[in-house]
Protein backbone atom coordinates (compact mmCIF):
# COMPACT_ATOMS: atom_id res chain seq x y z
CA UNK A 1 0.00 0.00 0.00
CA UNK A 2 1.42 3.49 -0.98
CA UNK A 3 1.65 6.15 1.71
CA UNK A 4 -0.11 9.21 0.32
CA UNK A 5 0.81 12.62 1.57
CA UNK A 6 -0.60 14.26 -1.70
CA UNK A 7 -2.71 16.15 0.32
CA UNK A 8 -0.25 18.18 1.93
CA UNK A 9 1.08 19.34 -1.43
CA UNK A 10 0.50 21.88 -3.34
CA UNK A 11 -0.69 20.52 -6.68
CA UNK A 12 1.42 22.67 -8.84
CA UNK A 13 4.60 23.04 -6.98
CA UNK A 14 7.01 20.99 -9.15
CA UNK A 15 5.65 21.75 -13.31
CA UNK A 16 8.89 20.66 -14.88
CA UNK A 17 8.00 18.71 -17.91
CA UNK A 18 10.83 16.51 -16.67
CA UNK A 19 8.85 15.27 -13.45
CA UNK A 20 5.72 14.73 -15.25
CA UNK A 21 3.57 12.48 -14.19
CA UNK A 22 5.66 11.66 -11.17
CA UNK A 23 3.92 11.07 -7.83
CA UNK A 24 4.10 14.28 -5.37
CA UNK A 25 6.59 12.14 -2.63
CA UNK A 26 8.84 11.30 -5.17
CA UNK A 27 8.93 14.64 -6.31
CA UNK A 28 9.65 15.67 -2.60
CA UNK A 29 12.35 13.19 -2.09
CA UNK A 30 13.91 14.18 -5.15
CA UNK A 31 13.98 18.02 -4.03
CA UNK A 32 16.04 16.47 -0.88
CA UNK A 33 18.46 14.75 -2.81
CA UNK A 34 19.26 18.06 -4.43
CA UNK A 35 19.89 19.94 -1.27
CA UNK A 36 21.73 16.76 0.13
CA UNK A 37 23.82 16.00 -2.89
CA UNK A 38 25.27 19.66 -3.60
CA UNK A 39 26.09 19.79 0.32
CA UNK A 40 28.44 16.49 -0.12
CA UNK A 41 29.56 17.22 -3.49
CA UNK A 42 30.83 20.47 -2.41
CA UNK A 43 33.08 18.38 -0.24
CA UNK A 44 33.71 15.52 -2.05
CA UNK A 45 36.81 15.98 -4.20
CA UNK A 46 38.48 18.64 -1.83
CA UNK A 47 38.11 16.63 1.46
CA UNK A 48 41.75 14.37 0.54
CA UNK A 49 43.53 17.74 -0.13
CA UNK A 50 41.93 19.33 2.95
CA UNK A 51 43.18 16.80 5.55
CA UNK A 52 46.59 16.51 3.93
CA UNK A 53 46.85 19.99 5.07
CA UNK A 54 47.19 18.30 8.36
CA UNK A 55 48.13 14.41 7.76
CA UNK A 56 51.07 13.21 5.54
CA UNK A 57 49.63 10.55 2.70
CA UNK A 58 48.97 7.51 4.54
CA UNK A 59 46.74 8.95 7.65
CA UNK A 60 44.83 10.40 4.94
CA UNK A 61 43.88 6.77 3.56
CA UNK A 62 43.04 6.10 7.21
CA UNK A 63 41.06 9.01 7.48
CA UNK A 64 38.93 6.95 4.63
CA UNK A 65 39.48 3.46 5.83
CA UNK A 66 37.92 3.77 9.39
CA UNK A 67 34.70 5.20 8.15
CA UNK A 68 33.78 2.74 5.69
CA UNK A 69 35.00 0.07 7.60
CA UNK A 70 32.95 0.98 10.02
CA UNK A 71 30.00 1.89 7.76
CA UNK A 72 30.43 -2.20 6.24
CA UNK A 73 28.81 -2.75 9.97
CA UNK A 74 26.31 -0.68 10.51
CA UNK A 75 24.87 -1.22 6.80
CA UNK A 76 24.43 -5.19 8.45
CA UNK A 77 22.08 -3.74 11.46
CA UNK A 78 20.83 -0.63 9.49
CA UNK A 79 17.37 -2.16 7.70
CA UNK A 80 16.15 -4.24 10.97
CA UNK A 81 17.33 -0.70 13.04
CA UNK A 82 15.03 1.73 10.52
CA UNK A 83 12.35 -1.08 11.15
CA UNK A 84 11.97 -0.93 14.67
CA UNK A 85 12.47 3.12 15.16
CA UNK A 86 10.50 4.18 12.01
CA UNK A 87 12.55 5.86 8.79
CA UNK A 88 11.75 9.09 9.52
CA UNK A 89 13.53 8.99 13.34
CA UNK A 90 16.69 7.49 11.81
CA UNK A 91 16.70 10.04 9.35
CA UNK A 92 16.61 12.77 10.81
CA UNK A 93 18.75 12.06 13.47
CA UNK A 94 21.07 11.00 11.07
CA UNK A 95 20.87 14.93 9.11
CA UNK A 96 21.42 16.09 12.57
CA UNK A 97 24.64 14.41 12.94
CA UNK A 98 25.57 15.36 9.32
CA UNK A 99 25.04 19.03 10.23
CA UNK A 100 26.48 19.22 12.96
CA UNK A 101 30.17 17.50 12.18
CA UNK A 102 29.91 20.08 9.17
CA UNK A 103 30.16 23.01 11.18
CA UNK A 104 32.51 21.94 13.82
CA UNK A 105 35.31 22.05 10.93
CA UNK A 106 34.74 25.95 10.61
CA UNK A 107 36.80 27.67 13.04
CA UNK A 108 40.66 27.41 12.09
CA UNK A 109 43.28 25.93 13.70
CA UNK A 110 41.52 23.39 15.61
CA UNK A 111 43.24 20.39 17.38
CA UNK A 112 43.69 17.49 14.84
CA UNK A 113 41.24 15.40 16.96
CA UNK A 114 38.38 17.99 16.45
CA UNK A 115 39.05 17.52 12.78
CA UNK A 116 39.56 14.38 12.24
CA UNK A 117 36.92 12.37 14.23
CA UNK A 118 34.21 14.76 13.19
CA UNK A 119 34.91 14.00 9.24
CA UNK A 120 35.23 10.05 10.20
CA UNK A 121 31.84 11.02 11.66
CA UNK A 122 30.38 12.99 8.67
CA UNK A 123 31.25 10.19 6.11
CA UNK A 124 29.63 7.45 8.08
CA UNK A 125 26.63 9.07 8.56
CA UNK A 126 26.85 10.08 5.04
CA UNK A 127 27.15 6.71 3.79
CA UNK A 128 23.45 5.83 5.85
CA UNK A 129 21.77 8.76 4.31
CA UNK A 130 22.37 7.61 0.96
CA UNK A 131 20.92 4.02 2.31
CA UNK A 132 17.63 6.08 3.68
CA UNK A 133 17.17 7.94 0.40
CA UNK A 134 16.51 4.35 -1.45
CA UNK A 135 14.27 3.37 1.41
CA UNK A 136 12.49 6.39 0.43
CA UNK A 137 12.44 6.13 -3.34
CA UNK A 138 11.70 2.03 -3.30
CA UNK A 139 9.03 2.42 -1.14
CA UNK A 140 7.48 5.23 -3.64
CA UNK A 141 8.32 3.19 -7.07
CA UNK A 142 7.14 0.26 -8.78
CA UNK A 143 9.17 -2.24 -10.83
CA UNK A 144 7.74 -1.06 -14.53
CA UNK A 145 8.88 2.41 -13.48
CA UNK A 146 12.16 1.75 -11.65
CA UNK A 147 14.12 3.04 -15.19
CA UNK A 148 12.40 5.98 -15.29
CA UNK A 149 12.57 6.69 -11.70
CA UNK A 150 16.02 5.55 -10.71
CA UNK A 151 17.35 7.83 -14.29
CA UNK A 152 15.26 10.87 -12.70
CA UNK A 153 17.21 10.02 -9.30
CA UNK A 154 20.41 10.05 -10.89
CA UNK A 155 19.82 12.93 -12.59
CA UNK A 156 19.02 15.57 -9.85
CA UNK A 157 22.38 14.20 -8.17
CA UNK A 158 24.55 13.95 -10.96
CA UNK A 159 23.58 17.62 -11.92
CA UNK A 160 24.72 18.60 -7.86
CA UNK A 161 27.87 16.58 -8.21
CA UNK A 162 28.74 18.68 -11.31
CA UNK A 163 28.12 21.86 -9.64
CA UNK A 164 29.70 20.82 -6.21
CA UNK A 165 33.12 20.54 -7.97
CA UNK A 166 32.90 23.82 -9.77
CA UNK A 167 31.42 26.05 -7.03
CA UNK A 168 34.02 24.13 -3.83
CA UNK A 169 36.96 25.21 -6.19
CA UNK A 170 35.52 28.74 -6.39
CA UNK A 171 35.11 29.14 -2.47
CA UNK A 172 38.43 27.33 -1.70
CA UNK A 173 40.56 30.04 -4.13
CA UNK A 174 37.90 32.77 -2.28
CA UNK A 175 37.28 31.79 1.55
CA UNK A 176 39.16 28.76 1.94
CA UNK A 177 38.70 25.17 3.42
CA UNK A 178 36.87 26.25 6.89
CA UNK A 179 34.29 28.60 5.28
CA UNK A 180 33.27 25.77 2.36
CA UNK A 181 32.44 23.47 5.15
CA UNK A 182 29.68 25.92 6.74
CA UNK A 183 28.19 26.44 3.15
CA UNK A 184 27.60 22.84 2.82
CA UNK A 185 26.18 22.51 6.16
CA UNK A 186 23.75 25.89 4.78
CA UNK A 187 22.80 24.09 1.42
CA UNK A 188 21.78 20.55 4.07
CA UNK A 189 19.52 22.88 5.66
CA UNK A 190 16.73 22.38 2.91
CA UNK A 191 16.83 18.78 3.00
CA UNK A 192 16.13 19.04 7.19
CA UNK A 193 13.37 21.59 6.52
CA UNK A 194 11.78 19.28 3.51
CA UNK A 195 11.96 16.27 5.31
CA UNK A 196 10.73 17.54 8.77
CA UNK A 197 7.76 19.37 7.13
CA UNK A 198 6.48 16.77 5.10
CA UNK A 199 7.55 13.37 5.95
CA UNK A 200 7.39 13.63 9.96
CA UNK A 201 3.91 11.85 9.80
CA UNK A 202 4.19 9.79 6.54
CA UNK A 203 4.76 5.99 7.52
CA UNK A 204 6.97 3.88 4.97
CA UNK A 205 5.66 0.65 4.80
CA UNK A 206 7.96 -1.92 5.75
CA UNK A 207 7.23 -5.58 6.13
CA UNK A 208 7.45 -6.19 10.00
CA UNK A 209 8.80 -9.45 9.12
CA UNK A 210 11.63 -8.28 6.66
CA UNK A 211 14.62 -9.56 7.70
CA UNK A 212 17.92 -6.36 7.43
CA UNK A 213 20.42 -9.21 8.88
CA UNK A 214 22.50 -10.36 5.49
CA UNK A 215 22.42 -13.69 4.79
CA UNK A 216 24.57 -14.28 2.58
CA UNK A 217 23.56 -17.78 1.53
CA UNK A 218 20.16 -16.16 -0.17
CA UNK A 219 21.96 -13.46 -1.61
CA UNK A 220 24.41 -15.84 -3.31
CA UNK A 221 21.17 -17.99 -4.66
CA UNK A 222 20.49 -14.95 -6.66
CA UNK A 223 22.92 -14.53 -9.38
CA UNK A 224 21.91 -11.23 -11.05
CA UNK A 225 22.37 -9.61 -7.38
CA UNK A 226 25.52 -10.99 -6.81
CA UNK A 227 26.48 -9.98 -9.97
CA UNK A 228 25.40 -6.38 -9.60
CA UNK A 229 27.11 -6.38 -6.10
CA UNK A 230 30.26 -7.16 -7.27
CA UNK A 231 29.63 -4.27 -9.94
CA UNK A 232 28.90 -1.38 -7.36
CA UNK A 233 31.84 -3.02 -5.54
CA UNK A 234 34.30 -2.34 -8.34
CA UNK A 235 32.54 0.29 -9.32
CA UNK A 236 33.21 2.19 -5.47
CA UNK A 237 36.74 1.09 -5.95
CA UNK A 238 36.82 3.06 -8.63
CA UNK A 239 35.13 6.44 -7.59
CA UNK A 240 36.97 6.14 -4.37
CA UNK A 241 40.59 6.07 -6.46
CA UNK A 242 38.78 8.98 -8.82
CA UNK A 243 37.60 10.95 -5.50
CA UNK A 244 40.94 10.53 -3.46
CA UNK A 245 43.80 10.77 -6.27
CA UNK A 246 42.86 12.24 -8.58
CA UNK A 247 42.53 15.94 -7.82
CA UNK A 248 45.91 15.38 -5.52
CA UNK A 249 47.67 14.26 -9.13
CA UNK A 250 46.15 17.34 -10.92
CA UNK A 251 47.26 19.34 -8.24
CA UNK A 252 50.53 18.86 -7.44
CA UNK A 253 52.05 16.20 -11.23
CA UNK A 254 50.20 18.52 -13.42
CA UNK A 255 50.46 21.72 -11.71
CA UNK A 256 47.08 22.79 -12.09
CA UNK A 257 45.23 25.37 -9.83
CA UNK A 258 41.94 24.56 -7.79
CA UNK A 259 39.58 26.69 -9.69
CA UNK A 260 40.94 25.17 -13.00
CA UNK A 261 40.72 21.32 -10.94
CA UNK A 262 37.55 22.34 -10.06
CA UNK A 263 35.85 23.53 -13.66
CA UNK A 264 37.71 20.24 -15.02
CA UNK A 265 35.92 17.90 -12.70
CA UNK A 266 32.60 20.15 -12.79
CA UNK A 267 33.16 19.25 -16.69
CA UNK A 268 33.88 15.76 -16.59
CA UNK A 269 30.46 14.61 -14.55
CA UNK A 270 28.18 16.23 -17.50
CA UNK A 271 27.87 12.61 -18.56
CA UNK A 272 25.93 11.82 -15.26
CA UNK A 273 23.52 14.66 -15.72
CA UNK A 274 22.70 13.61 -19.74
CA UNK A 275 23.51 10.05 -19.84
CA UNK A 276 21.44 8.47 -17.67
CA UNK A 277 17.68 9.41 -17.82
CA UNK A 278 17.60 8.60 -20.90
CA UNK A 279 19.56 5.44 -20.88
CA UNK A 280 17.24 4.43 -17.38
CA UNK A 281 14.06 5.01 -19.97
CA UNK A 282 16.02 2.75 -22.77
CA UNK A 283 16.55 -0.11 -20.43
CA UNK A 284 13.00 -0.06 -19.75
CA UNK A 285 11.64 0.36 -23.13
CA UNK A 286 14.04 -0.94 -25.57
CA UNK A 287 17.65 -2.68 -25.20
CA UNK A 288 17.22 -3.94 -21.40
CA UNK A 289 20.10 -3.44 -19.35
CA UNK A 290 22.81 -6.07 -20.00
CA UNK A 291 23.96 -3.95 -23.73
CA UNK A 292 24.11 -0.58 -22.07
CA UNK A 293 26.09 -2.00 -18.92
CA UNK A 294 29.13 -3.80 -20.72
CA UNK A 295 29.10 -0.91 -23.34
CA UNK A 296 29.70 1.64 -20.58
CA UNK A 297 31.93 -1.00 -19.28
CA UNK A 298 34.25 -1.57 -21.86
CA UNK A 299 35.07 2.65 -22.53
CA UNK A 300 35.60 2.68 -18.51
CA UNK A 301 38.16 0.21 -18.79
CA UNK A 302 39.66 1.60 -22.20
CA UNK A 303 39.86 5.32 -21.03
CA UNK A 304 41.14 4.72 -17.58
CA UNK A 305 43.96 2.32 -18.84
CA UNK A 306 45.09 5.40 -21.56
CA UNK A 307 45.20 7.98 -18.86
CA UNK A 308 48.59 5.86 -18.08
CA UNK A 309 50.18 7.88 -21.04
CA UNK A 310 48.21 10.99 -20.88
CA UNK A 311 50.45 14.02 -19.48
CA UNK A 312 48.66 16.24 -21.75
CA UNK A 313 46.37 18.33 -19.86
CA UNK A 314 43.77 18.67 -22.44
CA UNK A 315 44.46 14.94 -23.37
CA UNK A 316 43.91 13.78 -19.74
CA UNK A 317 40.42 15.85 -19.21
CA UNK A 318 38.79 14.10 -22.13
CA UNK A 319 40.13 11.18 -21.18
CA UNK A 320 38.50 11.59 -17.52
CA UNK A 321 35.57 12.66 -19.69
CA UNK A 322 35.34 9.51 -21.12
CA UNK A 323 35.38 7.31 -18.01
CA UNK A 324 32.74 9.14 -16.68
CA UNK A 325 30.19 8.42 -20.22
CA UNK A 326 31.48 4.72 -19.17
CA UNK A 327 30.63 5.11 -15.38
CA UNK A 328 27.34 6.87 -16.14
CA UNK A 329 25.87 3.98 -18.13
CA UNK A 330 27.31 0.93 -15.86
CA UNK A 331 26.11 2.99 -12.63
CA UNK A 332 22.50 3.46 -13.93
CA UNK A 333 21.69 0.02 -15.38
CA UNK A 334 23.19 -1.76 -12.09
CA UNK A 335 20.91 -0.06 -10.24
CA UNK A 336 18.22 -0.62 -12.70
CA UNK A 337 18.77 -4.45 -12.78
CA UNK A 338 18.98 -4.88 -9.05
CA UNK A 339 16.05 -2.69 -7.78
CA UNK A 340 13.68 -4.36 -11.07
CA UNK A 341 14.78 -7.28 -8.66
CA UNK A 342 14.25 -6.54 -5.66
CA UNK A 343 11.01 -4.81 -3.57
CA UNK A 344 11.07 -2.25 -0.54
CA UNK A 345 11.11 -5.65 1.21
CA UNK A 346 13.96 -7.04 0.91
CA UNK A 347 16.19 -5.46 3.16
CA UNK A 348 18.42 -7.99 3.31
CA UNK A 349 19.63 -7.56 -0.45
CA UNK A 350 19.46 -4.26 -0.09
CA UNK A 351 21.81 -3.95 2.49
CA UNK A 352 23.90 -6.28 0.98
CA UNK A 353 23.87 -4.28 -2.24
CA UNK A 354 24.32 -0.61 -0.62
CA UNK A 355 27.41 -2.91 1.76
CA UNK A 356 29.27 -2.75 -1.23
CA UNK A 357 30.03 0.97 -1.37
CA UNK A 358 31.68 1.51 1.80
CA UNK A 359 33.43 -1.93 1.43
CA UNK A 360 34.78 -0.74 -2.16
CA UNK A 361 35.32 2.92 -0.54
CA UNK A 362 37.47 0.90 1.82
CA UNK A 363 39.22 -1.42 -0.20
CA UNK A 364 40.18 1.13 -2.84
CA UNK A 365 42.55 3.59 -0.22
CA UNK A 366 43.81 0.21 1.13
CA UNK A 367 45.02 -1.05 -2.05
CA UNK A 368 46.01 2.28 -3.20
CA UNK A 369 48.20 2.86 -0.26
CA UNK A 370 49.87 -0.32 -1.21
CA UNK A 371 50.27 0.39 -5.03
CA UNK A 372 51.98 3.98 -3.86
CA UNK A 373 54.50 2.38 -2.18
CA UNK A 374 55.94 0.60 -4.30
CA UNK A 375 54.87 2.46 -7.71
CA UNK A 376 54.32 6.01 -9.16
CA UNK A 377 50.87 7.25 -8.91
CA UNK A 378 50.24 6.81 -12.90
CA UNK A 379 50.33 3.21 -12.63
CA UNK A 380 46.86 3.18 -10.49
CA UNK A 381 45.13 3.74 -13.84
CA UNK A 382 46.62 0.55 -15.12
CA UNK A 383 45.86 -1.41 -12.29
CA UNK A 384 42.31 0.53 -12.18
CA UNK A 385 41.76 -0.44 -15.73
CA UNK A 386 42.52 -3.95 -14.95
CA UNK A 387 39.85 -4.01 -11.86
CA UNK A 388 37.45 -2.32 -13.91
CA UNK A 389 37.56 -5.06 -16.28
CA UNK A 390 36.52 -7.49 -13.79
CA UNK A 391 32.93 -6.90 -13.98
CA UNK A 392 32.81 -6.54 -17.82
CA UNK A 393 33.53 -10.09 -17.55
CA UNK A 394 31.17 -10.94 -14.78
CA UNK A 395 28.12 -9.78 -16.59
CA UNK A 396 28.52 -11.04 -20.03
CA UNK A 397 26.00 -13.68 -19.57
CA UNK A 398 23.69 -11.01 -17.40
CA UNK A 399 20.39 -11.77 -18.00
CA UNK A 400 17.91 -8.21 -18.73
CA UNK A 401 14.85 -8.21 -15.93
CA UNK A 402 11.41 -8.36 -17.38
Amino acid sequence: MKTNITKRVPKKRFNFSFFKNTQEELLLTFRRIAFYTISNSILGFILSSYLSEYLTPEKVGLVFLIPNLISCLVILFLGEFVRKRSLFKVTIINTTIIFFTLITQIPQNQNIYFIVIPIIIYQIALMVGNILFDYYIENYSTDDTTGDIKGKQWTVVNFMILLGPVLSGLLIKSFGFNITFGISALFLLGDFLILYKYFRKTAVNINAEAIAKINLKKVFKHKSITKMSITHLILSLFYSWMTIYIPIYMNTVLNLSWDKIGLILGIILIPFVIIQYPAGQIADKHLGEKELLITGGIIMVLSTTALFWASDVLVFTVLLFMTRVGASLVEIMRDVHFYKNVSCNDLDMISFFKLQHPLGYAIGPLIGTIVLTYLDMRYLFLILGALTSLFVFINLNLKDSK
